[in-house]
């Protein structure tokens, strides 16, 4: 199984201690966990730099130079994401760098299906109608509506794996040109989360995959809140989620100007790879 982790330096990295300390204990824990898995790191020249100047370099087994696209990363500011896991074989698994685990979710039956994401989310397009997002592009689906929180993905075969990079990285090359900038310029994580949540979401209902996800309940989008999935095939009850993993998600933009929460984030990985 490879483990891929990904990052490109659209700007100049400056992570902040809270941050590395995320990226650390997302590599470090999962390698405690799964000691039989190869650690990847996708990313540009720039990113290599950065990780070996804060010493997160030598924690992957291999470091791999991010492909070359013709996709516009202000829009689609996190492609990289979907890149790097075209260019390594499945199985794989994707993990965010602000996602770490301690749990072996692996016993409870995260890789028994083709897909696996972190939650399912009930849209009904509350990010971006499918019309507009795909305006002007050849991205032909039967939209379901379902997308697929994808702070953790995994992918049991290429042929899943590469009908969902396909789709998506064509779609975003075909939408660098087409996209609504006022849209964009309302939400700048409206196309991005189209491209990487719902089409993974469409790929799987496209494909009949019932996707393998960490929490049970569904997100509802616009709402801000977790409701029963009479259809889950979930793993974890979202309530008990924090005894078993962090994603920091949203919660890094109130941890980048405030030096106490960057060090409870420091300080609790620190207690956990001690462990």
């Amino acid at each position: 199984m490879n483990a891929v982790w990904s990052y490109e330096s659209i700007s100049k990295p400056n992570f902040n201690k809270g941050e590395i300390a995320s990226a650390r204990a997302s590599v470090l824990l999962w390698k405690s966990l799964y000691p039989e898995h190869t650690t990847n790191l996708v990313c540009d020249n720039q990113t290599i730099e950065y990780f070996t100047e804060i010493g997160l370099i030598d924690y992957y087994d291999v470091v791999v130079l991010l492909e070359e696209t013709n996709v516009n990363k202000s829009v689609f500011w996190a492609s990289c994401k979907i890149q790097a896991i075209k260019q390594i074989e499945a199985p794989l698994c994707h993990i965010d760098l602000d996602f770490f685990t301690w749990t072996k979710f692996e016993d409870f039956g995260i890789f028994d299906e083709r897909m696996a994401a972190s939650f399912k989310e009930e849209t009904s397009y509350y990010y971006l109608d499918p019309k507009i997002a795909t305006k002007g592009t050849n991205t032909k689906l039967n939209f379901s509506g379902i997308a697929y929180n994808t702070s953790f993905m995994y992918f049991a075969d290429n042929d899943i794996k590469n009908k969902y990079c396909n789709t998506a990285i064509n779609y975003m090359e075909e939408a660098s040109n087409h996209y609504d900038s006022s849209i964009f310029n309302r939400d700048k994580s409206l196309y991005m989360i189209f491209a990487e949540q719902q089409l993974f979401g469409e790929i799987a209902y496209q494909n009949n995959i019932n996707v393998k996800t960490i929490i049970k309940e569904k997100y509802i989008a616009g709402h801000s809140c977790y409701e029963d999935d009479l259809f889950d095939n979930g793993i974890l009850k979202e309530c008990f989620a924090e005894k078993y993993l962090v994603h920091l998600g949203e919660f890094k933009k109130e941890m980048r100007n405030d030096i106490n929460l960057q060090n409870n984030v420091f300080n609790h990985v620190e207690f956990l790879l001690k462990q």
